[in-house]
């Protein structure tokens, strides 16, 4: 809210990335990640023995580095598959120690279609029915359209930041922190 305040009201602040860094340079010392790729399975993806041969090949590799999770990336059709075979693993095992995760593109799509469905009757389908066409308009809050859906949301996203920040009392203690 103070970096949206700072941009509306035209103070010299960084970009928001900029002034994450800069509120973020005291923090702890870390190591770096690697997102690795794992060999192609020559099987088809939707399969269970595919999913399992693909879960227990990121457990390996896990291990090697030294890591007791591990935090495999599934797009929609497959993170089911691959949440039901973790599922089933017995407690305590290696296999159980694995982390599913949805795809961001899918995460993205399923947010904007809960999102959607929360507007529902707030007024702000009809604000953006002043921009985009009925058919659009409902497959991006549905979570279908979700690169126009991105945009919709962000312009929302500044409108009401600029009516929020219109009403903000910004004292100097939080000024400083700008």
């Amino acid at each position: 809210m103070l970096w949206l305040y700072g941009k509306w009201n035209n103070l010299s602040i960084p970009g928001w990335n900029g002034y994450i860094e800069r509120l973020s340079n005291n923090s702890t010392e870390f190591s770096i990640s690697r997102i690795l790729f794992i060999p192609f399975i020559p099987q088809p993806a939707s399969d269970y023995d595919t999913i399992y041969t693909t879960l227990l090949c990121a457990l390996e590799n896990a291990k090697r580095y030294g890591h007791d999770v591990c935090i495999v990336t599934f797009d929609q059709p497959l993170y089911t598959k691959a949440r039901d075979i973790v599922a089933a693993a017995p407690e305590g095992s290696d296999l159980s120690k694995i982390v599913i995760r949805l795809g961001g593109s899918h995460l993205l799509s399923l947010f904007f279609g809960a999102i959607g469905y929360v507007i529902q009757g707030s007024g702000i389908k009809e604000v953006l029915s002043l921009i985009y066409a009925p058919n659009s308009l409902y497959k991006m809050v549905t979570g279908h359209a979700y690169a126009r859906a991105v945009i919709a949301h962000t312009l929302l996203h500044l409108t009401l930041a600029t009516i929020i920040s219109k009403e903000l009392v910004i004292d100097d203690d939080m000024d400083a922190n700008l």
